[in-house]
């Protein structure tokens, strides 16, 4: 088996994705790899996009991501009007990782295609020994 590729990201912090033909944040990662998102999404407005607000697949490999801030309470995101799902995690073959989930704002998320319904979080698993823990503490009563 390779060498797991490590992919770091700093935090991506008061950005604006607004009316892509695609997802307005697309993370992919390829087997064996290693991805962590440093600080976090934070403080973002993921709106009107053709696709999902926020989407990571990872096919194999370790992840550890948040969206919105483990530390500072507030500083989640907006995601509203995107097709499919407002955040969506799918996890292939042998995946493993943390999504936290902090303070977004998830509404008005169109119906893609199936399974994408329209849903405001979709955590999917696909093939065997996918393990995962999604925390979606502290999101406000409008989700």
């Amino acid at each position: 088996r390779p060498a797991a590729r490590t992919r770091a990201m700093n935090t991506v912090d008061r950005w604006t994705s607004d009316g892509n033909a695609g997802a307005g944040i697309d993370i992919q990662a390829a087997t064996p790899s290693v991805f962590t998102s440093g600080g976090s999404f934070t403080n973002n407005t993921i709106i009107n996009n053709g696709s999902f607000g926020f989407r990571a697949i990872f096919n194999g490999g370790t992840f550890d991501i948040s969206i919105g801030s483990r530390d500072t309470p507030g500083e989640g995101n907006l995601f509203d009007n995107n097709t499919g799902a407002g955040i969506q995690l799918e996890m292939i073959q042998d995946s493993a990782g943390r999504m936290g989930i902090f303070d977004n704002t998830i509404t008005n998320t169109k119906a893609g295609t199936s399974p994408f319904d329209g849903d405001g979080i979709l955590d999917r698993k696909s093939t065997r020994l996918n393990s995962s823990h999604t925390d979606i503490s502290r999101m406000p009563s409008s989700a």
